[in-house]
This record gives C-alpha cells, sequence and structure tokens, in this order.
C-alpha cells in the first residue's frame, strides 16, 4: 500500500510522515507486540529519506507515543492513566487517558475487600489518625485492558460509615457512595505524592516486580471542622500512570 509523501504540500515531509504514522497508531494497526516496520520499508513506503523518516520517528518518541527497544525494533507505549488534578474534583473522576496514547480502554474499578480494619501505621501517621482506631476501609483494584493500573486503600471516618451502612452496600453502590462522599460533605482536599519502590504487596497486586518504581499518591478529604472524612492511599504503575498538577 503506497503512502507516498507530497512534495507540493506545505507540511514538511517529515511531519507529513509522522501526522500518518500517529494516525495508523491511533487506528490500531500496531497493537500488542506488533512493532512499527523498520526504517529501511518506511523510507521505501513514504518514498522520502532515511534522515526524514529518523525526524518523524523522534518527535513520536518525544512525545512518548513510541518507544525503540535495542535489538526489538519500535514499539507503541502501553496506554498510560493520567490523574488531571482540579481543587473540587473527587479522586474518581481526576483520571483519563493521555490524549497522545492510542485505542483508549475503559477504566474497571474491582472491588478487593472492604470492612472494619485498623488504619495501617504509615496511613494513620499521615493522616493523623489514631493508629489503633477502627475506620472503615475498602481495597480497590483499577484496571484497564484487563491490566492493574493502580491499587488503592480508601478509608472513611468511622462514625460516617455507620451512619451510611456501608458495609452492607453491594460492589456498584458502595463504588458510588465512596464516589460522592467528599462532594456530600463540601470537603477541602490535601494531596501528596512520592516514587517508591513497591513492596510485596502492591507488587503482588499490581503485577510488577519487588522494587519495582511505583507512585504513592495521598488524598486527605476533611470537613469545615477539620474533621477527616475521606482518605485515599494509592499505588500507581510507574509506567501506567502520570500526575498533573
Amino acid at each position: 500500500m503506497s503512502r507516498k509523501t507530497d512534495v507540493n504540500n506545505s507540511l514538511p515531509l517529515y511531519f507529513q510522515v509522522y501526522s500518518s504514522l500517529l494516525e495508523r497508531i491511533n487506528q490500531g494497526e500496531f497493537i500488542g507486540e506488533k512493532p512499527l516496520p523498520p526504517e529501511r520499508q518506511l523510507t521505501r513506503d513514504y518514498g522520502v529519506s532515511r534522515i526524514t523518516i529518523v525526524k518523524a520517528m523522534d518527535r513520536l518518541k518525544n512525545e512518548g507515543v513510541i518507544d525503540r527497544q535495542h535489538g526489538r525494533g519500535t514499539f507503541v507505549r502501553s496506554t498510560k492513566l493520567v490523574s488531571q488534578l482540579h481543587n473540587q474534583q473527587n479522586f474518581f473522576d481526576q483520571l483519563q487517558f493521555d490524549p497522545l496514547q492510542h485505542s483508549a480502554q475503559p477504566v474497571v474499578w474491582q472491588l478487593l475487600d472492604h470492612g472494619f480494619f485498623p488504619a495501617p501505621p504509615k496511613v494513620a501517621e499521615w493522616f493523623h489518625l489514631e493508629s489503633n482506631s477502627l475506620h472503615f476501609q475498602a481495597a480497590l483494584l483499577l484496571k484497564t485492558a484487563g491490566e492493574a493500573v493502580g491499587y488503592h486503600h480508601i478509608g472513611v471516618r468511622r462514625e460516617l460509615a455507620i451512619r451510611d451502612n456501608a458495609e452492607q452496600l453491594d460492589e456498584q453502590y458502595l463504588l458510588n457512595y465512596l464516589r460522592e462522599l467528599p462532594g456530600q460533605h463540601d470537603c477541602h482536599c490535601r494531596r501528596g505524592f512520592e516514587a517508591i519502590s513497591a513492596g510485596e504487596e502492591e507488587a503482588r497486586w499490581l503485577g510488577v516486580a519487588v522494587g519495582s518504581p511505583v507512585l504513592m499518591v495521598d488524598h486527605l478529604y476533611t470537613d469545615a471542622a477539620g474533621q477527616v472524612v475521606q482518605f485515599i492511599r494509592s499505588f500507581c504503575r510507574g509506567d501506567r500512570f502520570r500526575y498533573n498538577l
């Protein structure tokens, strides 16, 4: 199939090649382990010099669309989720796909466990909670295309969870409850994040090796009286997640 560039077009040749390749990527022509054609084939397909192909490929790489793997070829990067933060936006609705990425799949929330548990020591310390006090907590896995991207612990202040009978809610109602709770209390949100190495628990749920880089993101929602309403600690795969401010 001929994909020759147009010398009469006002756009530079490399940009014509770049645009064509990006369109092919977005249409899903190169998915999974299928690499892009080698440079020699692309020069024939587009009727341009190798320098033009290299310039087009460099632009795709610099935009995070492709990765060059030595000895294997050039592959489309895995789809990334982005947390695009706005002050009043809740945690669940911050997530979107990187617009530069191809064939975005729906995100799926999977409930792993829920009930009343003591806050983990590190969570209790960060959120200024009593470590031996019970809070309602839910463990969730965020997936896209069948692959885990984030592992999340979401906690609710004990008296609120008891009042709202959170432990008896089925999965869908519980997800909606956790999504809407901060807005119902007109909460202020404090956030923090840091890069860490995955421990055994995070590695197991995220499907990565122990010690792999993950992004730990904390959200603390407090009401007008300064009381904690909801707290979230998330572990996100470093290769599949980006945090925007």
